[in-house]
Protein backbone atom coordinates (compact mmCIF):
# COMPACT_ATOMS: atom_id res chain seq x y z
CA UNK A 1 0.00 0.00 0.00
CA UNK A 2 1.12 3.56 -0.40
CA UNK A 3 1.16 3.82 3.38
CA UNK A 4 3.80 1.47 3.85
CA UNK A 5 5.89 2.75 0.59
CA UNK A 6 5.85 6.34 2.38
CA UNK A 7 6.33 5.54 5.90
CA UNK A 8 9.08 2.90 5.07
CA UNK A 9 7.83 0.65 7.61
CA UNK A 10 6.73 -3.28 7.78
CA UNK A 11 2.84 -3.43 7.49
CA UNK A 12 3.02 -4.54 11.40
CA UNK A 13 4.93 -1.68 12.43
CA UNK A 14 2.29 1.01 10.86
CA UNK A 15 -0.42 -1.05 12.44
CA UNK A 16 0.96 -1.40 16.05
CA UNK A 17 1.60 2.94 15.63
CA UNK A 18 -1.67 3.75 14.70
CA UNK A 19 -3.28 1.57 17.67
CA UNK A 20 -0.99 2.81 20.27
CA UNK A 21 -1.21 6.63 18.98
CA UNK A 22 -4.44 7.39 17.41
CA UNK A 23 -6.33 4.39 18.93
CA UNK A 24 -7.07 2.94 15.28
CA UNK A 25 -6.65 -0.11 13.31
CA UNK A 26 -5.45 0.69 9.82
CA UNK A 27 -8.79 -0.11 7.89
CA UNK A 28 -10.38 2.72 10.29
CA UNK A 29 -8.19 5.21 9.37
CA UNK A 30 -8.26 4.76 5.91
CA UNK A 31 -11.75 4.40 6.42
CA UNK A 32 -11.49 7.68 8.48
CA UNK A 33 -9.73 9.76 5.37
CA UNK A 34 -12.35 8.29 2.69
CA UNK A 35 -15.36 9.10 4.50
CA UNK A 36 -13.81 12.49 5.30
CA UNK A 37 -13.28 13.26 1.81
CA UNK A 38 -16.79 12.27 0.50
CA UNK A 39 -18.17 14.58 3.06
CA UNK A 40 -16.19 17.34 1.38
CA UNK A 41 -17.68 16.11 -1.87
CA UNK A 42 -20.96 15.60 -1.09
CA UNK A 43 -21.24 19.18 0.34
CA UNK A 44 -19.29 20.74 -2.67
CA UNK A 45 -20.01 19.03 -5.63
CA UNK A 46 -23.13 18.03 -7.26
CA UNK A 47 -21.77 14.18 -8.19
CA UNK A 48 -24.11 11.59 -7.27
CA UNK A 49 -23.77 9.13 -4.10
CA UNK A 50 -22.40 6.18 -6.28
CA UNK A 51 -19.93 8.74 -8.17
CA UNK A 52 -18.87 9.68 -4.33
CA UNK A 53 -18.62 6.29 -3.28
CA UNK A 54 -16.39 5.25 -5.89
CA UNK A 55 -14.41 8.45 -6.28
CA UNK A 56 -13.34 7.92 -2.32
CA UNK A 57 -12.12 4.39 -3.08
CA UNK A 58 -15.08 2.45 -1.64
CA UNK A 59 -15.12 -0.60 -4.02
CA UNK A 60 -19.37 -1.33 -3.20
CA UNK A 61 -22.22 1.14 -2.59
CA UNK A 62 -23.55 -0.62 0.66
CA UNK A 63 -20.18 -0.88 1.88
CA UNK A 64 -20.06 2.68 1.74
CA UNK A 65 -23.14 3.32 3.45
CA UNK A 66 -22.65 1.46 6.16
CA UNK A 67 -18.80 3.07 7.27
CA UNK A 68 -20.59 6.85 5.84
CA UNK A 69 -23.72 5.88 8.58
CA UNK A 70 -21.84 4.31 11.56
CA UNK A 71 -19.56 7.57 11.60
CA UNK A 72 -22.74 10.51 10.55
CA UNK A 73 -25.61 8.20 11.92
CA UNK A 74 -27.33 9.81 8.47
CA UNK A 75 -26.49 8.40 5.23
CA UNK A 76 -25.01 10.53 2.39
CA UNK A 77 -28.21 12.01 0.73
CA UNK A 78 -29.29 13.23 4.01
CA UNK A 79 -26.20 14.60 5.36
CA UNK A 80 -25.88 16.31 1.87
CA UNK A 81 -28.89 17.70 2.34
CA UNK A 82 -28.46 18.82 5.82
CA UNK A 83 -24.86 20.18 5.16
CA UNK A 84 -25.36 21.92 1.96
CA UNK A 85 -26.76 25.49 2.31
CA UNK A 86 -28.94 26.06 -0.92
CA UNK A 87 -28.74 29.55 -2.43
CA UNK A 88 -31.32 30.36 -4.06
CA UNK A 89 -30.38 33.53 -6.77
Amino acid sequence: SKMLEISKKSREHLARSLKKYLNVSVSEYINELKINYATNLLINTNMSIIDVCFACGFQNLSRFYKVFENKYNLTPKSYRKKFTISINV
